[in-house]
């Protein structure tokens, strides 16, 4: 029976299952190869593998310098990845901020919802859910004031968002010895999960569930030095009411090129400094041009209504001419 492979040429040479013809050792020349429709010698055929590991090994060295090379351009240039960074941290936000809105919507509708009102209910679950849901609910849940506390994208892919409500407590009580209602509105904390598709279409996950409040760090504002230098009191204290009154310029009590403008229409009608503490001790003269500390001010403000508040803000001062201008109001004080 014939060999399977005797048909089988490979690149011209003869079939693999014919014998080889008889030739004369050559002694000087090593064994011969075919390959191609020619011959080579054994010594070129080792050359040509060589051949091709260099190839080989120099297409990895140049594909490790292309990739070097591309990280030291992005590491040269490095503001078109940042940009992409942030520009990919925006949209993240503003989904974050669009699920959260939804999940409020949602949840005031389903505090709100009845066995004979859930019209509005049903446009979230539809009205299979809404019915069997609000079945034995006879009236809504009196309430104010939503707010969104946070919002967090699950390792599944969903936002879960905590929203604070006060709801209403109704609660007989004795007031001059006679039995009363009292109202009262007390905090509740609800979980709301929603889900979004390719389009940004946002779906519930189930209902709203009644919730713990969020854990808060207890951190504290550490502005270990109080401060009496009027240099600096002058400039915080004429700072607020041009800010906070738009009693004087602010633009004569803040560095050149901040972004600060006096609020408008101006929240009071008068604005009193009533303390001031540092995070470093700004005793004695105005330092160097552009030298920077921070100091945290606290306020007593009047409104039109003669109702009068305290207000903290976190303030960056900046040295300039012997004198000290508000550079920054900061996002949020310095903690530990």
């Amino acid at each position: 029976m014939k060999n399977p492979l005797s048909k089988v040429t490979l690149n011209g040479s003869k079939s693999v299952g014919e014998k080889p013809s008889k030739r004369k050792k050559n002694k000087k020349n090593p064994e011969t190869f075919s390959g191609n429709g020619t011959i080579q010698q054994g010594h070129a055929s080792t050359a040509g593998r060589l051949g091709i590991w260099a190839l080989v090994l120099g297409a990895l060295f140049l594909g490790l310098l292309g990739a070097t090379l591309g990280g030291i351009a992005v590491l040269s240039n490095p503001s078109k990845s940042f940009a992409q960074e942030l520009q990919k941290q925006d949209t993240q936000g503003v989904v974050s901020d669009n699920a959260a809105a939804y999940a409020q919507g949602y949840l005031t509708t389903y505090l709100g919802a009845t066995k004979d009102d859930h019209a509005d209910l049903t446009s979230y679950i539809g009205q299979d859910s809404a019915d069997k849901t609000t079945q034995k609910v006879t009236s809504p849940v009196e309430f104010r004031n939503p707010v969104i506390a946070s919002v967090e994208k699950t390792r599944y892919g969903y936002y879960s968002t905590k929203i604070q409500v006060e709801q209403k407590q109704t609660e007989k009580k004795q007031v001059n010895r006679e039995e009363k209602e009292v109202t009262t509105w007390k905090p509740y904390w609800y979980k709301v999960v929603v889900s979004s598709d390719e389009n940004g279409k946002f779906s519930p996950v189930g209902f709203p569930s009644m919730t713990n409040s969020p854990v808060t760090e207890n951190k504290k504002s550490d502005y270990p030095f109080s401060v009496s230098n009027t240099e600096v009191t002058g400039a915080v204290g004429d700072f607020g009411k041009a800010y906070l009154t738009q009693t004087g310029d602010i633009n004569r009590y803040i560095t050149p090129g901040a972004e600060i403008t006096a609020l408008d229409p101006a929240p009071f009608t008068q604005a009193a400094l009533i303390n001031v503490t540092a995070l470093e001790n700004m005793d004695g003269a105005v330092p160097a041009d552009g030298t920077k500390t921070y100091v945290l001010a606290q306020y007593e403000v009047t409104d039109s209504n003669n109702n009068v508040r305290n207000q903290t803000y976190p303030l960056e001062l900046t040295a300039r001419g012997g004198r000290w201008e508000i550079s920054t109001i900061e996002r949020s004080p310095h903690t530990f």
